[in-house]
């Protein structure tokens, strides 16, 4: 029976020499390949990655060889979201303080161009350039030319 435990012991030792020796020879290999990705990356910068830049036409490469580490894996693309609800984004027209002061004064003018609009909110009619077409969208107003009218004002040609 002593034999027998013997030679299992002799077998561990013998297997335990041959790990450790991978792992020496694994080590040095890795040491290896860090020296080569540091060589590597301090060219990439100068003239190789002008050199690929020139073959690939101007286009940088979506995931570089170089910038990338070994054996790291790429992010899975998140799962698409459905959308929720009726599609439409932010609040409905018409509703916002801006949307309101501007139907109140197109309504009170009775025939306005944006930039006068601007004018009487104190603010820079670019943004109104957006807003009303929304709002005539929302059947709250519309465009006759140049001037905005309300819906409920009375368009006279």
């Amino acid at each position: 029976m002593s034999t027998f435990v013997d030679k299992a012991l002799t077998e561990l030792k013998r297997e335990r020499r041959a790990i450790e020796a991978g792992i020496d020879r694994l080590e040095k290999e890795l040491k290896n390949l860090e020296n080569a990705e540091q060589a590597l990356a301090k060219l990439g910068g100068g003239v190789l990655a002008q050199a690929e830049t020139l073959v690939r036409g101007g286009r940088k490469a979506a995931a570089s060889a170089s910038t990338r580490t070994r054996g790291a894996a790429r992010k899975p693309k998140p799962a698409a979201r459905r959308k929720t609800g009726s599609g439409q984004r932010g609040r409905p027209p018409g509703t916002g303080k801006r949307q309101q002061q501007a139907i109140r004064l197109v309504t009170a003018a009775n025939g306005i161009t944006p930039k006068q609009l601007a004018t009487k909110m104190k603010m820079e009619p670019t943004y109104l350039y957006r807003l009303l077409p929304e709002l005539e969208k929302a059947g709250q107003l519309k465009k006759e030319g140049r001037l905005w009218y309300s819906t409920d004002a009375k368009v006279s040609s």
